[in-house]
């Protein structure tokens, strides 16, 4: 649709778009190699607007930029100790949040600080509120990668420990763990569906898993539980219920591979 030139960072660092698909905010620096600037560009047309250049105080160079969902003019400008969230119209800071790394849920409300030292925090984004809730507490463990975001339907926060290969739950609006799950191999992606009830695992032995958040506090999440294939019940013409209770076809036939692998002497177990 248009191009145009600019003079970037030695390390590219991403554009983003604000929430309102209207005004393009790039990374850039000047001809003296000056990284304190970003540049905004029309969308829909790639109309240089503005060179705005970022002098608020203790400023550090940024890592990242982030759109607010909520804000169609403003973006978090991230760097190592803070997320400053700066209105690209009006060409001033709006707040500063330290400790926050960019993650935001989809109502702009919460922010996410989890350093890769351990433990994690939910941060208050809005004004007038430096509030933060802990959901990991601190604890020495060692370096690890972690990987952290907020479900698409802003009601829990998923934070996978590369160390200890576990994938825990969290609700917003409690702060409490509801689930911790092992994974079986290492994992190098990690998405949320639309829904923000199922979780989409790719792990590096190109196994590919689809997890479904059980919350017994959300109606909604019970009901999607009930509609899953392995809950449906069936009538079972084997006879190898117990008590009389119908179960699903898959744990029926879960039951039957186990029943053949223990008549053979095999130790492995089979999981619904």
């Amino acid at each position: 649709m248009y191009s145009f030139e600019l003079d970037g960072h030695k390390k590219y660092k991403p554009a983003v778009l604000t929430s309102d698909g209207l005004t393009l905010v790039v990374p850039t620096v000047n001809k003296a190699g000056d990284s304190n600037l970003i540049s905004t560009y029309h969308a829909k047309t790639g109309t240089h607007l503005h060179k705005i250049a970022l002098k608020y105080n203790n400023y550090q160079e940024y890592s990242h930029l982030v759109s607010m969902p909520t804000e169609p003019q403003q973006v978090g400008i991230i760097d190592a100790k803070k997320g400053v969230i700066f209105d690209v119209k009006k060409k001033s800071v709006v707040r500063v949040v330290y400790k926050w790394n960019g993650e935001v849920n989809p109502s702009g409300k919460y922010g996410l600080y989890a350093p890769t030292r351990g433990g994690m925090e939910l941060l208050t984004l809005t004004k007038g509120s430096d509030k933060s809730q802990t959901l990991i507490p601190k604890v020495a463990e060692g370096v690890f990668n972690v990987r952290y975001m907020f479900t698409k339907n802003d009601r829990h926060v998923v934070y996978y420990h590369e160390g200890h290969r576990t994938i825990r739950i969290f609700r917003v609006t409690d702060c409490q763990q509801i689930a911790c799950y092992k994974c079986h191999a290492e994992v190098t992606a990690l998405a949320c569906t639309a829904g923000g009830y199922n979780l989409m695992v790719g792990s590096v032995d190109g196994s590919l898993v689809m997890l479904t958040i059980a919350d017994p506090k959300d109606s909604e999440s019970r009901e999607m539980l009930q509609c899953l294939p392995s809950r449906q019940v069936i009538v079972d013409h084997s006879h190898i219920n117990q008590n009389g209770f119908q179960v699903g076809s898959h744990m029926v036939a879960a039951k039957v591979v186990a029943k053949a692998r223990a008549a053979r002497g095999s130790k492995a177990c089979v999981v619904q």
